[in-house]
């Protein structure tokens, strides 16, 4: 469990029980005889006959046949032991001679329950002497005994397992006692009315009478210190247990509230004897007092459950879908700081049992509890939520490495992914979000998502089925920007292009060429349409996507993914009409890929007039975006060299936004190595933060520092791709950087640490928000002055400047957005190989 984030186990009563609850044990001392391992006795395991005999037919537990199968089990094994003599006779008689204080009562109880057949108060004097007459009375009683010592030693090697792991153990003991106990047959003065009154609260908001429990008769407790309440605790602090969780403190006072009382409760008085057990031990003194008694119990030494301890219960099972909200729910109210935070889980509680786990039945409460197995038939489903590896990455964090904790990054990443990823009959859809809004298929969401979202994590079919799905929607050369059945809307101009890219990262991660083949009359369409001309209809007119005599694109305004427009008034905050960078290196690199696929298929004139083609843009896009200004090279040093964002069009087109970077990442050899490293500095320096680059500079006087989800589109859509970081940009970015170490010469190894620090901080923010996801952006935020000073040339690369704690960044947008995820799950892990 430790790597899972487990330093602390509560062992939930363990006491030997008649019925099924853990809270009405026969005895205090007793172990339960349930959980013994029979396997691990020596006379059973020398016996394959016997070890065959503990095999149950079904995994669902039934107590009274586990109690019938093992108890034949056991009273054979005693026998043999009997036989034996020796080391192991010796162990035994020592533990019966260090026991006899308790033992003997709980065997004679045990032995006199099993023969008479009805709770103890209900035994006549002459039903206990037949009984004890009866012929198989005295075995009875010494294989309890026999049973309790197994129980006791198995018990302590778990306890001394835990401790080697680092680990402590806290046990917890009921308040009160079972009416049908040892405590109740041998010592009924210390009970109030065993037959009519019971523990419990009942009023307007709580009906709990537990009518199997009996109520103390505190004077006569206090008559010999409380010995009965405070020995148990004695006994378990000494037998190896580091601390205990005492049930039900609250009870200890007279509280009212249709509290069900004995009328003669201490108090502090009795919670004082208490507190000094424990503190005299150096045991860990955890409590559960409600009532307003939390701030009593505190003042004694204990640490409460209840007022500012946080609490995430066996309820809030870590595989069920709230369980993380309900996580960073606790973990975010305010607490004092005089107590702790801690998740408890139990297994089998609430894991969809086809019974309860806890009911009251006859006036008994009844527990039932079952470790829930893989053969289940809701396993998997249950496993779709399941918070641990999550959980496992967060503790890795906070130890100061997420990365010792890979595995369950990677599965973390894996579950946030798969939230996309949406079946409707036999179509397999990617949605841009997973909750809030954009709740459909967009597709240049869906096609920089996919290689993150499914190429990673393997899902090449589904991958295929994505592809082919948009394919069948391509009208005249167009993908559809979101796909609304009949009317699917078709005003996106670098969708097609990232269909194409979705391809190629398709084909080359699975290589699965023959696909690509299957797929290149939907890429020839769309790059034809590029070059003689497409367009769609929008706000009453007609929107043109063109190539210039230059071989570079011209695309309307509104028309990439920096397309905000409040209200839907017809006015793009960014209109980037003209020649978009972006777009011009998608449309290069596809022109690339296209010759590639002609080529295979044999066509080498096509193949040669797509390689010229790209020739021709390759120069014009070297001619028309590279610039150099005085400002720029006083901002970041080096040529002051840049991308233009926009050419011909935008007249904000010499703005500093990180499209230029895809020049980089997806331009092979667009520009030239001094080019790259030009490109890649001036993003490092005007652009990165920890959760991704800026959407402009802040040196610009566009520039806004903050994104505020809750203004309306009016306001906040003035910021959303004005310097408003959106963290699927950190992909480009890795990517462009380690392109720009290739051309430096530094080995994969030391790439692949730079490229692994600056996704760290996203990967972060991933384990520790409640969603387990990436949200869409976060705040641009005041500039970093270390990022600001950065120089390629520095060998330690950025890495020692991310692991400094930056400038406040508030997330923003949809709290789970595809293609920050699936950015992010690309860089951090690739694109798995097809075997």
């Amino acid at each position: 469990m430790a790597p899972e984030g487990v330093d602390a186990v509560l062992l939930l009563p363990h006491f030997a029980t008649l019925d099924e609850s853990p809270y009405a044990p026969v005895s205090l001392n007793a172990l339960n005889e349930d959980q013994i391992d029979w396997t691990a006795v020596d006379e059973v395991r020398a016996d394959p006959a016997l070890m065959g005999r503990l095999s149950a037919p079904s995994q669902s537990v039934d107590h009274a046949a586990l109690r019938a199968r093992e108890g034949a089990v056991a009273r054979e094994a005693y026998s043999r032991f009997l036989k034996s003599g020796g080391a192991r006779a010796e162990a035994f008689a020592a533990f019966e001679a260090a026991n006899a204080a308790w033992l003997g009562e709980y065997a004679e109880f045990m032995a006199l329950s099993s023969l008479i057949g009805k709770p103890v108060l209900e035994w006549t004097g002459r039903e206990v002497k037949d009984a004890r007459a009866d012929p198989s009375f005295a075995e009875r009683a010494a294989v309890r005994r026999w049973s309790q010592w197994h129980a006791s030693v198995q018990l302590k090697a778990a306890l001394d397992e835990v401790h080697a792991a680092g680990g402590k153990v806290l046990f917890d003991i009921p308040m009160f006692r079972a009416k049908n106990s040892v405590d109740a047959w041998k010592r009924p003065r210390l009970f109030a009315d065993l037959r009519t009154r019971n523990p419990g609260i009942i009023n307007a908001w709580i009906h709990e009478d537990w009518k199997d429990l009996a109520l103390w008769r505190w004077s006569e407790l206090r008559k010999d210190g409380y010995a009965a309440a405070l020995e148990p605790y004695r006994r378990w602090l000494d037998f190896g247990f580091d601390g205990a969780r005492v049930d039900a403190l609250h009870f200890a006072w007279r509280f009212g509230n249709g509290q069900l009382a004995s009328g003669d409760e201490p108090g502090e008085e009795y919670a004082a004897a208490l507190a000094k057990v424990l503190s005299e031990r150096g045991a860990f003194p955890l409590a559960e007092a409600f009532e307003g008694k939390d701030a009593d119990a505190r003042r004694l030494g204990f640490v409460t459950v209840g007022g500012d301890w946080k609490k995430v219960s066996s309820h809030d099972d870590p595989r069920s879908p709230d369980f993380l909200g309900r996580y960073f729910a606790a973990r975010r109210e305010p607490s004092s700081g005089a107590s702790a935070k801690f998740v408890a889980y139990t297994l089998g509680d609430e894991w969809r049992d086809p019974f309860p786990v806890k009911e009251m039945s006859g006036g008994v409460s009844r527990w039932r509890w079952r470790i829930p197995l893989p053969t289940d038939a809701d396993y998997a489903n249950r496993a779709r939520s399941d918070a641990r590896p999550q959980l496992r990455a967060l503790k890795a964090m906070r130890d100061g490495d997420v990365w010792t904790a890979e595995a369950s990054l990677k599965t973390a990443f894996a579950a946030a992914a798969d939230t996309f990823v949406k079946r409707d009959g036999k179509s397999v859809q990617i949605w841009a979000a997973a909750m809030d809004w954009f709740l459909e298929e967009w597709g240049r969401d869906t096609f920089i998502s996919l290689p993150g979202l499914l190429l990673s994590t393997g899902r090449f079919q589904d991958a295929k089925a994505v592809l082919r799905r948009f394919a069948a929607f391509e009208k005249g050369g167009l993908i559809p920007n979101r796909i609304a059945g009949d009317h699917s809307e078709y005003n996106t101009a670098d969708g097609p292009m990232w269909y194409v890219q979705a391809l190629k990262s398709y084909a080359e991660a699975s290589g699965d060429w023959a696909f690509a083949d299957e797929m290149a009359p939907v890429v020839r369409r769309i790059m034809a349409a590029y070059e003689t001309g497409a367009s769609y209809e929008r706000y009453g007119r007609e929107n043109r996507i063109f190539m210039d005599s230059d071989g570079l694109i011209v695309t309307p305004a509104q028309a990439t993914w920096m397309d905000a427009d409040p209200e839907g008034r017809d006015k793009p905050v960014t209109p980037r009409n003209g020649k978009a960078v972006e777009l011009n290196a998608l449309w290069y690199a596809n022109l690339r890929f296209l010759a590639a696929v002609e080529a295979r298929a044999g066509n080498a004139q096509t193949a040669a007039s797509r390689h010229a083609l790209a020739d021709r843009v390759k120069t014009s896009f070297n001619e028309k975006f590279y610039f150099r200004t005085e400002d720029n090279r006083r901002a970041w040093g080096g040529t002051g060299g840049a991308l233009r964002d926009v050419v011909g069009g935008d007249a904000h087109g010499g703005a500093i936004r990180p499209n230029m970077l895809f020049a980089v990442s997806r331009g092979g050899d667009l520009l030239s190595a001094e080019r790259r490293a030009e490109v890649v500095l001036a993003a490092t320096r005007d652009l990165l933060t920890r959760m991704g680059p800026r959407t402009l500079s802040p040196r610009d006087s566009h520039y806004r520092a903050t994104y505020d989800t809750s203004k309306p589109p009016l306001e906040k859509d003035q910021a959303y791709h004005q310097g408003t970081v959106w963290p699927w940009l950190m992909g480009a970015y890795a990517e462009a950087l380690a392109q720009v170490r290739r051309d430096m010469g530094w080995d994969l190894e030391r790439i692949a640490a730079e490229t692994r620090a600056v996704i760290t901080p996203l990967a972060e923010a991933l384990v520790s928000r409640a969603e387990g996801s990436l949200p869409e952006v976060y705040d641009g935020g005041e500039h970093d002055p270390a990022l600001r000073a950065f120089s390629l040339d520095d060998p330690a690369g950025l890495a020692p400047l991310l692991r400094r704690p930056g400038p406040a960044q508030n997330p923003g947008g949809t709290r789970s957005q595809a293609w920050s995820v699936g950015e992010v799950l690309r860089t951090l892990f690739g694109q798995r190989r097809s075997k």
